[in-house]
């Protein structure tokens, strides 16, 4: 038994309802947007605002431009328009 091969373990590939297979899933799957929901899209453009003024020392006079800021990332990072 010292020629024997170990076996070559290779992954299913499952199609899901809407998922795209193959090579061409990683394109497809970063144009698609997310679903999120509005309260959970809120929660996180509010994360990232704070984030962005603790960075700054919570100075006053910017807090419009974090949320905006936030805003615009976390619609970028979700595929909104």
């Amino acid at each position: 038994m010292a020629n024997a091969k170990k076996p070559t373990i290779r992954r299913k590939t499952v199609a899901t309802p809407g998922k795209p297979t193959g090579s061409r899933s990683r394109k497809a799957k970063s144009a698609a947007p997310l679903e999120i929901a509005p309260e959970e899209r809120r929660r996180m453009i509010a994360a990232a605002a704070y984030q962005k003024a603790e960075r700054r020392g919570f100075a006053t006079g910017r807090e419009m431009d974090d949320w905006l800021e936030a805003e615009s990332e976390i619609d970028r990072m979700i595929g909104a328009a």
